[in-house]
């Protein structure tokens, strides 16, 4: 057995980069956006400065000048330019995007606190109805930055759908770029030459070309590119699967990726949704994704028409077996967090792979574990250890029971703590708990992979 397993590693290692080579693109990535934010901030600071300035004056401006150039360049952050995000992966970009945000928002703000402490008379320019426009601009950029941010922290609590929170995303972010703008155009004091004005205009441009890119050239490829649902197929834990297929193209993808799902709308609308590839990468010609009912969009997914055209964006993500080559997985998942591994499991089956594999599947009941006959049928396919664990077993159930904690961690998975992958998905505060205990029994955080759902 040990020489399928040879093979297939050396197959998963031709499908991508190497990690010393991912760890070299994420590093030159870091590189490049620390020298984008700081950039504009030394050449503003640079000789020409005006005259009899405070050194607090000046430093609330340096603050300013650093915030707003990290703000813009979120634009960028949330593209979905692959090559770009490639090697960090969803979750990393996620909480980088919301970090920053709040680094952002924190640098911005400091810049009228600062002023007002070196001078209480700008207080003044706070009253909109008589300040002058450089101040108003300057006041409608600081709250439409703050309304992003309240948006965003509590959609949910404020019952704020999906799509409408996209919506007002996009249009509070472009209003508070416009703003800012034009505040730092018609204050003038650090574009004060040709070439500082043409520097920080070259900003505004480089963020509207990625806009024009992401909304209008990338939708139109897609509509040149559409999809049709085959079939639908319902699914254990109140999910349902779509199969689609393409009559123009099919789509090479790693087993663990996602795809943005423009389901009956027009690529052109923001109504595009993420859904893991459920599907074998060895059968790219037909994709299979699973929802799961949780409200808005998808509670009436199962009621998708057969022969419905959709828009398939991807693929995304670095959680997958082809990006983290080893000899032994364990997979940890939570309710519908199955569906990436799910990719990946059917795909090792497809590839005839016999490298052990460890899958612990928690859920409220057994009826709510999607694919669980499927899982069962793959425990002897594959060389596949599968723990299912019902927080509410059924009558004379004999396996493990209740959460995924420490223990449970364990019994099924401390032999190969040492040297094992793990795959960890579901909701966040299953993921955070069990990140803890799989350092408690002595896997690396280097050794751990996460996938989150609920990011957006």
């Amino acid at each position: 057995m040990a020489e399928p397993r040879m093979q297939d590693r050396a197959g998963s290692k031709r499908r991508g980069l190497t990690d010393s080579q991912w760890l070299i693109r994420g590093a030159l990535g870091a590189v490049l956006y620390a020298a984008l934010a700081l950039v504009p901030l030394i050449l503003m600071l640079t000789p020409s400065r005006p005259t009899g300035r405070t050194f607090l004056r000046e430093f609330s401006v340096a603050l300013a000048f650093g915030g707003m150039a990290m703000l813009g360049l979120q634009v960028l952050v949330t593209a979905r330019l692959r090559r770009l995000k490639a090697p960090y992966g969803i979750d990393a970009v996620y909480h980088f995007h919301r970090a920053i945000s709040f680094v952002s928002l924190a640098l911005v703000f400091a810049h009228p606190v600062l002023l007002i402490v070196d001078d209480r008379s700008t207080l003044s320019l706070f009253n909109v109805f008589s300040s002058p426009l450089r101040a108003r601009f300057a006041v409608l950029a600081l709250v439409a930055l703050v309304a992003i941010i309240v948006l965003s922290s509590f959609r949910q609590p404020l019952r704020l759908s999906y799509e409408r929170w996209r919506r007002s995303h996009g249009a509070l972010a472009l209003l508070m770029l416009c703003a800012a703008v034009a505040h730092i155009e018609l204050v003038g004091y650090h574009v004060n030459s040709p070439f500082k004005r043409e520097l920080w205009l070259a900003y505004p441009a480089l963020w509207i070309a990625v806009i024009v890119w992401t909304r209008v050239f990338k939708p139109a490829r897609l509509l040149r590119q559409p999809w049709t649902v085959e079939s639908v197929r319902e699914e254990r834990g109140r999910a349902w699967t779509l199969s689609l297929a393409s009559a123009t193209d099919e789509m090479q993808f790693n087993p663990g990726q996602f795809v943005w799902l423009h389901l009956g709308a027009s690529p052109f609308a923001m109504a595009e949704h993420p859904f893991s590839v459920a599907s074998s990468a060895e059968r790219p010609e037909s994709l299979e994704v699973t929802i799961k009912e949780l409200g808005d969009f998808t509670s009436g997914v199962g009621l998708t028409p057969t022969g419905q055209v959709v828009y398939v964006d991807g693929p995304y993500g670095q959680f997958s077996v082809d990006r983290h080559a080893a000899d032994n997985y364990v997979f940890i998942v939570g309710g519908v967090g199955i569906t990436p591994v799910m990719s990946m499991l059917r795909t090792l089956a497809d590839r005839s792979d016999l490298r052990p594999l460890t899958l612990i599947y928690g859920a409220a009941t057994l009826d709510d574990m999607t694919f669980r006959e499927e899982l069962e049928l793959l425990e002897e396919k594959l060389s596949l250890k599968l723990v299912l664990v019902p927080t509410e077993p059924p009558p004379g159930w004999e396996g493990e029971r209740g959460r995924v904690d420490e223990p449970l961690l364990r019994r099924h998975a401390s032999d190969v703590a040492s040297h094992a992958e793990f795959f960890v998905c579901g909701p966040e505060a299953m993921m955070q708990a069990v990140s803890g205990s799989l350092r408690h029994i002595g896997v690396h955080p280097r050794q751990i992979r996460y996938e989150m759902f609920g990011l957006v």
